[in-house]
């Protein structure tokens, strides 16, 4: 356990660096941009302990915002935000009592499910597509008066 340690808070931080120079250098729209950084951000244990939902909820509120049609994959970006928010910690899958703290020695299904959720959403927003969705079936954006 001490060698994951060592080695992953250094490699997290690594990660940070790239996604933001990613997130930079693609010129992408701001939420999508703030969801790269957010998401790497929630890599670092040491930041996001149980912070991921207010780390990714400016985000999700420039992506609720945001002027322009739906697409499917903001239809997938959307379902990973709101399965990224919903608590998973309330089932104790294992405990390890070597650990240390209480809370470093659990493993709950958050320990499995949220790096491959933030995973899809990283790529998800650094790679946009414009799939339209079907004639007849888009989502008109919200008017601005409705997001005041």
């Amino acid at each position: 356990m001490r060698i994951f340690e060592a080695w992953y808070v250094p490699f997290s931080a690594v990660l940070l660096v790239v996604l933001c120079v990613l997130a930079i250098r693609r010129s992408l729209e701001l939420w999508r941009s703030l969801t790269v950084l957010a998401c790497a951000m929630c890599f670092i244990p040491v930041w996001s302990n149980d912070y991921r939902l207010l780390i990714l909820l400016p985000p999700l509120c420039l992506f609720i915002r945001a002027q322009s049609e739906m697409t499917k994959q903001d239809y997938g970006i959307c379902a990973l935000f709101g399965l990224l928010l919903i608590p998973k910690g309330h089932l104790i899958i294992y405990y390890f009592p070597d650990v240390g703290s209480f809370e470093a020695g659990l493993a709950t299904p958050a320990t499995f499910l949220n790096p491959l959720l933030l995973v899809c959403l990283t790529f998800m927003a650094l790679l946009p597509t414009k799939a339209k969705l079907p004639q007849g079936s888009h989502a008109k954006p919200l008017e601005p008066a409705v997001l005041r």
